[in-house]
């Protein structure tokens, strides 16, 4: 039978979302009907009131009510135990009746303001959704190319692997993309790591708002393969543009940074971000989960000090001509490894030198 509510955690959003899929199937086959799906975040205007009004009455054009609530890490200690204690009666031995599932969703497998709710709910109805190791992320690309009668070469995976976010929902999209066009193309010969990097070279657009999660992420490696990327379909003017759109983003990321500090409250920070006096709040899911990261792998000095390196950068990065993709190379591995910490002999970081 269906439960009122599941928790599911940790950063395999493919899996995470089957789940939720198996969730709805479930309560339509038990209910005769598919159910009315509400999705909210705890950064929507007036969030707490619709879920709650979704949770206690009845839908107009279903006899149940799915409702998720995504990013439950965001949630202060105080709306944690609210909703805790509206769950209790639903989880109690003889529950309250209910018409109503809530899913709670979240990319961290522990909710740090939000421990009584977790504890809350019975382990039974928790399911922690972890990356797949590598060795099973090989086995599952090569097993979906299988069923759709392509051959993928152990190199062809190993490049598709490198070139893709690490969760199967990013995978799966790459993989039907790659799968299409071998079947549009009408081609017999297996799929190799050159066929994968070209495709996907030519299908990918990168710019500073692919780059910048990257960096937020710590990871160097990906973040100079995007920087090739963008100056490789760019033209004289790239470099400019690529500096005042990040610069945007590190100003913001300071104000969040300060907000956060001095609130204690991921919601109110991306609320309330300003980028000189003006609004430059955080809002969609894609940008919360890049500052959320970002929270967590830069403190308040580090922001500064990343800020204060990357303003520095300005003039001779103006200057650079030929020499600028090298220089943003530098200052990259200089952002990433070091905080934007100038160190007196840097280590020169490309993407060559990290194959």
């Amino acid at each position: 039978m269906v439960a009122p509510v599941y928790l599911l955690l940790g950063p395999e959003t493919g899996e995470k979302q089957e789940r939720i899929k198996a969730i709805r199937n479930q309560i339509a086959k038990e209910n005769g009907s598919t159910p009315e799906v509400h999705h909210y975040y705890p950064t929507d205007e007036g969030w707490e009131g619709q879920m709650y009004q979704n949770l206690t009455t009845v839908g107009f054009f279903a006899s149940w009510q799915l409702v998720i609530l995504s990013q439950v890490e965001m949630l202060g200690a105080k709306e944690s135990k609210q909703l805790a204690d509206f769950l209790k009666p639903l989880l109690a031995p003889k529950p309250a009746p209910y018409q109503a599932t809530l899913i709670l969703v979240s990319d961290e497998t522990y909710l740090r303001e939000g421990k009584v709710l977790q504890t809350t709910i019975p382990k039974n109805l928790t399911t922690m959704f972890y990356e797949m190791f590598d060795d099973r992320k090989e086995e599952w690309v090569g097993s979906y190319f299988h069923r759709h009668g392509i051959t993928i070469t152990p190199d062809g995976i190993s490049t598709l692997l490198d070139m893709v976010e690490n969760n199967t929902t990013e995978l799966k999209i790459a993989a039907n993309q790659l799968i299409l066009f071998w079947q549009l193309e009408k081609r017999s010969t297996p799929v190799d790591g050159e066929a994968v990097e070209t495709y996907m070279a030519n299908t990918k657009e990168e710019d500073a708002f692919t780059l910048f999660p990257a960096i937020m992420a710590r990871d160097l490696k990906g973040s100079i393969r995007i920087l090739q990327q963008i100056f490789a379909l760019g033209d004289s003017r790239t470099s400019f543009s690529l500096y005042s759109q990040l610069l945007f983003q590190f100003r913001k990321l300071l104000s969040i940074e300060e907000l956060y500090h001095q609130t204690h409250s991921e919601k109110e920070a991306f609320l309330k971000a300003q980028v000189f006096g003006k609004n430059a709040g955080v809002y969609t899911p894609k940008d919360r989960t890049t500052y959320h990261k970002a929270l967590s792998n830069y403190s308040l000095d580090q922001a500064r000090q990343v800020l204060s390196c990357f303003e520095d950068a300005d003039i001779p990065l103006k200057g650079a001509g030929d020499m600028s993709t090298t220089l943003w190379e530098q200052l990259l591995s200089t952002i990433i490894l070091h905080n934007g910490k100038r160190i007196a002999s840097p280590v020169f970081v490309t993407a060559a030198s990290m194959e």
